[in-house]
């Protein structure tokens, strides 16, 4: 996860893959900006179902890329039902970008509410990462997103609109 955080650190071309996840932080920047950063509330989650749409394109633009990068073929993947809370990896990277943009955002004066859950939520990714790359994990994809070979994923933008920020693809 680190390794995440640092490439939304790093200026300069990216490849994709890294494009889509800077987007991501990008949504959660812009929709999160009107945060108070000395009071800590929780009913900051319920933002997440206003960016809902954005997030769905950005997460499987981000799945993806991860199935082009190890492949596009079924061999790669896990196919699991739309319902299964098991993140993919877009998944993942969306909930940590969420909760990046908070933890730079609040100030709370004696610890933070979130921290546990993010220090977990790093570990899996880490955990999924990890297993992706050394071959010893099959990615989770959805089946609403498809089974591989798909085709090349699009490239994704965040663009402003009078009902709050978007993502388009080209």
């Amino acid at each position: 996860m680190s390794r995440l955080q640092q490439l939304w650190n790093v200026p300069g071309p990216r490849s994709d893959l890294e494009r889509a996840t800077h987007v991501c932080l990008t949504l959660w920047c812009h929709h999160l900006a009107d945060l108070d950063p000395h009071v800590v509330d929780m009913s900051v989650f319920d933002r997440r179902d206003a960016v809902r749409e954005p997030t769905t394109t950005l997460t499987r633009v981000i799945d993806d890329e991860v199935t082009w990068q190890l492949g596009n073929h079924p061999d790669a993947v896990t196919m699991i039902t739309d319902d299964d809370p098991t993140p993919t990896v877009g998944e993942l990277v969306a909930q940590i970008a969420f909760y990046t943009v908070l933890l730079e955002t609040w100030r709370p004066v004696h610890g933070h509410p979130i921290s546990e859950d993010f220090l977990a939520l790093g570990h899996l990714y880490d955990s999924v990462i990890t297993g992706l790359n050394t071959g010893h994990a099959r990615q989770h994809r959805r089946h609403a997103t498809g089974t591989p070979p798909i085709a090349r994923p699009a490239r994704i933008r965040l663009i402003a609109t009078d009902k709050g920020p978007a993502v388009i693809t080209w």
